[in-house]
């Protein structure tokens, strides 16, 4: 473990044309003691040429011959880490420029916590900011209850310690984030930075399969804390079908957006002052290491529009 060293998991599948946007963000840093473990789940398109234009020794390029989903992909990545924390990226997200500086000052400061959250900053395909979430300040605590981590899996950043002792379930195919993540808070004593630092694009993920399917993964993550926390789950259990079923039917009179919108905050204007800034920023490293790249050739498209 190499002290003070932040290793970057960032899963991809054929995103050649949005991880330079991620690795954009990563240059940006303002915290420099990072390795990136860039892992190519099996992808069909230009990914390894794509990161080479990086020009960074510190971005490792893995790569998978078939595709095995993010979780599997990120277990790969956690037995090659060599840093004293651990912090995720998805190929289609970026990341303020100062995001693991403030992070690991956190876990600096408060020594008995073994992860920190970040805000999330929600944005369009052009990476403009249309709301926020998981914005909350918090001290180091562990969660008391079966329910949903008030925490984003995304922005993260957790003691390399931590990670090793709560691997990732490989049967999950879908919301092992969840599953991870809601382990990790009932055990260890967790905080949160309580700002946007993760910019993320959430329009192509809410429709109605996907819903479902995550809705189906919740209620095995509840089973499998039943023994523990008997009426809890099955109170998750009741709320998570409810849940399924407003959507099926919100899905079924077109109202996708509005409960889309339902799910974030109205960003405040201070906050969209400081997106625009870490956008500009990213966006400048962006140009001068990717432009030339067929890939990230839009200019416009930022976050995870196909």
């Amino acid at each position: 473990m190499e002290r003070g060293l932040v290793s970057v998991i960032m899963p991809c599948y054929n995103s050649a044309h949005l991880a330079p946007m991620a690795l954009a963000s990563l240059l940006s840093q303002t915290y420099q003691e990072w390795e990136c473990l860039c892992v190519d789940d099996g992808s069909k398109d230009e990914l390894a040429e794509v990161a080479s234009r990086a020009r960074d020794e510190r971005i490792r390029f893995l790569r998978l011959d078939q595709n095995q989903g993010r979780g599997r992909a990120r277990q790969v990545a956690q037995q090659v880490i060599r840093g004293e924390f651990v912090a995720m990226l998805d190929a289609d997200d970026w990341w303020y420029p100062s995001k693991l500086e403030k992070q690991v000052a956190y876990l600096r400061e408060y020594s008995d916590a073994e992860l920190v959250g970040a805000g999330l900053a929600i944005v369009d395909a052009s990476g403009q900011m249309l709301g926020q979430r998981c914005c909350e300040p918090a001290e180091p605590a562990k969660q008391r209850r079966l329910a949903p981590p008030q925490l984003a899996f995304a922005a993260v950043c957790v003691r390399a310690a931590a990670f090793a002792r709560h691997p990732f379930d490989p049967t999950f195919a879908i919301a092992e984030d969840v599953d991870w993540l809601l382990r990790v808070v009932l055990e260890e004593r967790y905080g949160n930075v309580g700002e946007p630092l993760y910019a993320y694009f959430e329009g192509n993920t809410f429709n109605l399969r996907k819903r479902l399917s995550a809705a189906a993964a919740l209620l095995r993550i509840w089973r499998k804390h039943f023994l523990r926390y008997p009426a809890q789950a099955c109170w998750q259990s009741a709320l998570t079908l409810a849940k399924a079923g407003g959507f099926s039917l919100a899905a079924a009179l077109g109202q996708q957006p509005r409960m889309l919108a339902r799910r974030s905050l109205a960003p405040t204007e201070d906050a969209v002052l400081r997106h625009q800034a870490a956008l500009r920023a990213v966006l400048a490293v962006h140009d001068e290491r990717f432009a030339l790249s067929p890939a990230s050739a839009d200019p416009v498209r930022v976050s995870g529009a196909p």
